[in-house]
């Protein structure tokens, strides 16, 4: 329930006494009774959702006082100071309404064993959407975090894994089937019981493989397919991006803990970062590192492996010393982005999925609590269902 919301929870707004007529039903296209040789056009009528919220994050790093989003048949029309639409649905709300959060990287939001293949090291045909399950429990718990988007990889034991999906946790739906190449240059990719064995290895049979690329390794190096680099430690992201300057790739490194103290490189080989979950106190060399790669300007988003704790990374970003925009970007706009749904979701902007949150506070202020959260204009968790 959202009794606790001032000044009030979910208001709907009749439309019969919005437009002045006597039986609401007209105003919505309801047609008479008819006879039996009688026939007629419905006239489809659209589904609009109003939220006035004391604060709006817009995901571009505004906020808007006293702001208004407008979703229509769950995508955002509307979102600023602007009015609320005749005969909309309104919720008033009293606190902070963000973006949808969006995770670029998940642990344990599909069942295991659709993740990988543990036969085989180089398995670019494998595509973790096949494996999708819209039912599994813990995308439950993550929508009841905000999180309303989130990407799944292949397991990062192969040196090339397949192809990344990003799907919403409500709904069953994929929003791409084919986000990104996921390979790995980590240890966890060398491996005693077949080749490769050794990051030697590994460096070779992908020069290999993009030196005159073919089928998903060409769009991988023409941008129309994303990468996603798993790495670790200094030596394997120095490895990487020595990798990318071989081929002329760029992408993201993946669970790059301490990528900051190689900030400058990453950002001038044009690669974005996806950073482990801190915890709520990260050691003095993640600190450091989350404050060098917003310093360089490098993009960077956090793992999803426990709900609970997805929003505190973002604020201790923030805390590190990135900017407002920066911390809640890593958790909505820039994340998007990053997964390559940044024209789809992670904003409140006109032609964006009407994907939202209702917080009682600040978003990155973590006694906030979530009070609703919305996917494609529905209520899906939270409010007065």
């Amino acid at each position: 329930m959202l009794s606790h919301l001032l000044p009030a929870t979910i208001v709907v707004a009749a439309i019969g006494a919005t437009l002045g007529v006597a039986d609401p039903g007209a105003a919505i296209g309801t047609s008479p009774e008819l006879g039996s040789n009688e026939t007629a056009e419905t006239t489809a009528v659209a589904d609009v959702l109003a939220v006035r919220a004391k604060f709006l994050h817009l995901g571009d790093g505004k906020v808007v006082e006293d702001g208004v989003l407008v979703v229509t048949d769950g995508v955002v029309t509307g979102a600023g100071k602007i009015d609320v639409p005749n005969g909309a649905r309104v919720v008033e709300h009293a606190g902070h309404v963000s973006p949808g959060l969006v995770a670029a990287r998940s642990y344990g939001y599909q069942p295991w064993q659709e993740t990988n293949e543990d036969a085989r090291a180089f398995v670019p045909e494998f595509r973790v959407a096949y494996g999708f399950d819209p039912e599994f429990p813990r995308l439950e718990d993550a929508l009841a975090a905000g999180v309303t988007t989130v990407v799944l990889a292949p397991d990062e034991r192969q040196v090339v894994g397949g192809r990344s999906a990003v799907v919403k946790t409500y709904g069953g739906r994929v929003l791409t089937p084919n986000a990104h190449l996921c390979i790995s240059m980590n240890g966890q990719a060398a491996n005693t019981q077949r080749f490769p064995t050794s990051y030697a290895g590994i460096v070779s049979s992908l020069d290999e493989l993009f030196t005159s690329p073919k089928g998903v390794y060409a769009e991988a190096v023409s941008g129309n397919l994303g990468l996603y680099v798993r790495v670790g430690p200094r030596h394997e992201i120095d490895r990487a991006l020595r990798f990318g300057k071989s081929h002329g790739v760029t992408g993201t490194l993946v669970g790059a803990q301490l990528a900051g103290q190689l900030a400058d490189r990453i950002e001038a080989g044009r690669f974005s970062v996806v950073l482990p979950e801190t915890g709520m106190a990260p050691n003095e060399l993640e600190q450091e590192s989350m404050k060098e790669l917003a310093d360089a300007n490098v993009p960077f988003a956090f793992e999803l492996r426990d709900a609970n704790s997805f929003r505190a990374s973002a604020a201790v970003a923030r805390r590190c010393g990135a900017s407002e925009a920066e911390a809640l970007g890593s958790i909505t706009s820039t994340a998007a982005d990053i997964a390559r749904v940044g024209t789809s979701v992670g904003r409140l902007a006109r032609g964006f999925d009407g994907d939202f949150v209702l917080w009682s506070g600040d978003p990155l202020d973590l006694t906030s609590r979530v009070e609703a959260v919305y996917v494609n204009g529905k209520l899906a968790h939270g409010g007065d269902q």
